[in-house]
């Protein structure tokens, strides 16, 4: 009479350790990196300074920037959707990263590419180059 719990018993175990709940928190951020930047200091492409950084732009809007050299960097983000309006910000940005950080006008937003444009300063002549930032999903 025992035989048949036996088989039961390891079956139950099976589908008790086998299925597991997925958790929404564990799932992973997507990884960015910049794939065109254009300062309008120099007026020339810059996406170089870049290479080897990528960016989390996570739900709670916190920003993770990863350096080529394993460090992390935190920020904040944010993307108002009603106003096409996206603010990228770092305590204390040291280059590359303090010439990304601003408030910009989201061109295009896709699931897989980000297009941003600086807000010109009041300042700045219509005939200025505005920075552009291009962030693409790896």
């Amino acid at each position: 009479m025992q035989k048949p719990f036996i088989p039961a018993f390891l079956f139950a175990l099976l589908v008790f350790f086998g299925c597991s709940k997925s958790d929404p928190a564990q799932k992973a951020a997507d990884t960015w990196y910049v794939s065109y930047f254009l300062d309008t200091g120099d007026k020339v492409e810059d996406t170089g300074l870049f290479t080897g950084y990528t960016f989390e732009f996570n739900d709670d809007n916190i920003w993770l920037i990863h350096a080529p050299n394993g460090s992390t960097i935190t920020g904040q983000w944010k993307v108002d959707d009603a106003t096409s309006y996206a603010t990228l910000r770092i305590d204390n940005a040291v280059a590359p990263m303090n010439a990304i950080i601003g408030d910009y006008d989201v061109t295009e937003q896709l699931d897989s590419s980000l297009k941003l444009k600086r807000q010109p300063d009041t300042g700045t002549s219509a005939l200025d180059e505005i920075p552009v930032l291009e962030f693409t999903k790896q």
